[in-house]
């Protein structure tokens, strides 16, 4: 009988890597393209005049502004997880579920890794499925 496995090779941990660079480098631009835009905006508001041509304007601008501040806010932590998982990558925990790793709950075949389909679809999830399905419950 095989001996159940606690960590991902380094070979396996390259190919995240890789898949956690792409991410990051996608989060960065769309970062980009919003703080640009609420630069824009920002300039926008400064021309001087003291009023929009018309109140729905108001309310569009505002909540153009809105948007763009919750993207930012969001990428923002979206690109700070994945920087994590790249700091996992290179203490070698990463892939090992934190719920798991001192008390493997059993919950699943791969227990205490996280599966390798979830990480490639989530890579800076620090839990297998079932136990965020148990979380929700």
């Amino acid at each position: 009988m095989s001996e159940k496995k606690t960590c991902y090779s380094s070979e396996e941990l390259e190919v995240f890597k890789k898949i956690i660079i792409h991410k990051i480098a996608s989060a960065r631009e769309e970062l980009k393209i919003y703080e640009d835009i609420l630069s824009r905006e920002l300039d926008a508001d400064s021309d001087g005049t003291p009023y929009s041509a018309h109140i729905a304007d108001v309310g569009s601008d505002a909540m153009e502004k809105e948007k763009a501040n919750l993207i930012v806010s969001r990428q923002t932590k979206f690109i700070s997880h994945l920087e994590a998982a790249l700091k996992r990558i290179e203490k070698g925990v990463y892939g090992i579920s934190k719920d798991c790793k001192d008390e493997p709950k059993m919950l699943c075949d791969t227990c205490p890794l996280i599966q390798k389909e979830r990480l490639m679809i989530v890579p800076h999830t620090q839990t297998c499925v079932q136990m965020k399905k148990l979380r929700k419950d």
